[in-house]
């Protein structure tokens, strides 16, 4: 085999050995939705798929709160501010409204009560958790992330802005402040995990909206002391390879602009061409999806399926 077979091989995410616990591929926003801005959520796709996850990127700004993915391929894309019968049934791609651990869900009580039975039997989970968080995000309301009022109790309540789960080593994450400590330390005797407080002056980087990879955690660069936490309890520490300023402005963190996907990534196929080439395909340029190498994805139904 040749030297430029063998670097091909290095720099292929899909042949890399796969990583411990993860058990699903990622979807990653990488593009339209910060415009000129990207570079940061791009280099983080790139990075993550450098640790042997298959990256999936999409134009879809939030696909944490927008995406719900099906084991047979299809998907729900539910779009902020329209009428869809998504909305009517479940709440499954709202995931910055709950935390999914192995067998049970932790939930922010901003979950839709009408829609919670539909959520877990969308999920296969049948325990859920579900917390009030008001306490602490007023103690955090003063925090600003990269400018943004990230910790806002008239916001959205989502659970994934304070709290956590590293299900690889059962822990549930929070930060060191006295409400946000103590509901964690009584939640995690509920569901059999630890409770590990990060520090509070990394919650300026919103530092605990990780996204856990198996043994791997993706984290922003600037939580140093949260990185250390994470790497003494044995975790592979993916450090942004920018500040993700940009995507905090948003109002979003790393775990925000991702979202796992069912194994799937060698099913995909791709269209060959570039996004700018003159011979770009109509279907191509619909596609909500592409790989890192920018080529869109083929499927039957861009808006229903991945394959």
């Amino acid at each position: 085999m040749g030297l430029i077979s063998l670097l091909k091989r290095a720099v292929n995410h899909k042949e890399i050995t796969k990583v411990n616990g993860c058990d699903f591929d990622l979807a990653v926003s990488a593009n339209y939705s910060f415009k000129n801005k990207c570079r940061e959520t791009k280099f983080l796709a790139e990075e993550i798929a450098k640790h042997g996850i298959n990256v999936l990127c999409t134009v879809i700004g939030w696909p944490r709160d927008e995406l719900f993915f099906h084991q047979d391929g299809t998907f729900d894309y539910v779009q902020k501010a329209t009428i869809q019968d998504e909305w009517c049934r479940h709440e499954a791609y709202h995931g910055g409204k709950f935390l999914k651990g192995n067998e049970f869900i932790l939930a922010s009580d901003a979950m839709i009560e009408s829609k919670r039975k539909g959520t877990l039997k969308m999920l296969g989970i049948e325990h859920a958790v579900y917390l009030d968080l008001d306490d602490c995000f007023k103690e955090l309301e003063g925090i600003a992330v990269s400018g943004c009022k990230f910790y806002s109790p008239s916001g959205l309540k989502h659970i994934d802005t304070l709290f956590n789960l590293g299900n690889y080593k059962k822990v549930l994450f929070a930060y060191d402040s006295p409400a946000s400590s103590n509901l964690a330390k009584e939640t995690a005797k509920k569901i059999g995990y630890d409770a590990v407080a990060l520090p509070l002056e990394d919650a300026s980087f919103a530092s605990v909206g990780f996204v856990e990879l198996g043994n791997h955690i993706a984290v922003d660069c600037r939580a140093k002391k949260t990185i250390k936490i994470i790497g003494g309890l044995g975790y592979n520490v993916i450090p942004s390879p920018m500040l993700m300023e940009e995507t905090n402005k948003k109002g979003g963190s790393i775990r925000c602009i991702c979202t796992e996907i069912p194994k799937c990534y060698d099913k995909l196929e791709f269209y060959p061409f570039k996004e700018d080439a003159h011979d770009f395909s109509m279907d191509a340029r619909l596609s909500l999806f592409w790989n890192l190498e920018g080529h869109k994805l083929k499927s039957p139904d861009n808006y229903k399926r991945l394959y």
